[in-house]
């Protein structure tokens, strides 16, 4: 009896609760689709075990409703399909920072121009990229016709130009990805360059940031925030000015395959 009462207690707690769960009607409706699918599953048995796995079905789906047992406030870090999109902007808490792509992912398409901006001296630019299995894989092609472009933030000329290549990610058919940063003439198309890969299936972090250090300017390139190489930039050659914000440019073929999210640039004094 003692068990009984207890359980009773915990079902009533429980019921109060989802009463006060800011999703309650959302999770109305997705029991309600539950209990669709669940009747359809059962008039398509015909076996008391086929029955069992209806059943079964139903109660993980139902759980997995907002304001149930696996999303017991609601919509917050639920992931069921019910629940509307949570926008997250990644300028959220950063000052002089423009979010071009927030956490709705995009595909790179052909010349897709998407802002314009001022690029400054002193700034921040990072995407999240999600690497995906490359179509066409090979791993010993070396043709410059297999990179694909991915972003570009260009000055909307060509890499003879100071500061085309402002910021860029190439991916290249044999899984070799290039990241880009701006330079000074003198090095080659203006720019720093930096190859490296990618996690399969997983999104990754490419960042270029440029900042004052001891004097002068630092330029870095990074994966996941691990620097991979910096560069020193003089203040008076440091690029400023109209920048174009490209995912991806008009002058390789879109890597279509790896979608972007959370792409913005943040500047500093």
């Amino acid at each position: 009896m003692k068990e009984i009462r207890e359980a009773f207690f915990l079902l009533s707690l429980f019921g109060a609760f989802a009463q006060e769960c800011p999703d309650a009607d959302l999770g109305e409706d997705c029991k309600d689709i539950c209990r669709v699918e669940f009747t359809r599953c059962r008039l398509l048995c015909e076996s008391d075990y086929c029955l069992s796995i209806c059943e079964r079905e139903y109660e993980i789906r139902k759980n997995a409703c907002p304001c149930e047992i696996d999303c017991p406030l609601g919509c917050e870090s639920c992931e069921n399909k019910i629940c509307p999109e949570i926008i997250i902007d990644p300028c959220a808490d950063l000052e002089n920072c423009e979010t071009f792509v927030d956490n709705r992912q995009i595909s790179p398409s052909f010349n897709n121009t998407i802002a314009e901006i001022y690029g400054e001296k002193r700034f921040r630019i990072s995407a999240e990229v999600y690497c995906n299995e490359i179509p066409g894989f090979d791993e010993s092609d070396q043709s410059t016709k297999s990179w694909r472009n991915i972003v570009h933030v260009n000055t909307g000329q060509n890499h003879a130009v100071p500061g085309d290549r402002y910021f860029a990610l190439f991916l290249h058919l044999n899984g070799t990805m290039k990241i880009v940063g701006p330079l000074k003439e003198g090095y080659q198309n203006m720019a720093a360059f930096w190859t490296t890969g990618c996690t399969t299936e997983e999104w990754n972090t490419y960042g270029v940031q440029q900042i004052e250090k001891n004097g002068t300017l630092e330029l870095s390139l990074s994966i996941d925030d691990e620097v991979l190489g910096t560069f020193d930039v003089e203040p008076k050659d440091a690029f400023s000015g109209k920048l174009f914000v490209n995912v991806a440019n008009k002058y390789h073929s879109p890597a279509d395959f790896f979608p972007v999210r959370n792409f913005y640039h943040q500047t500093f004094q």
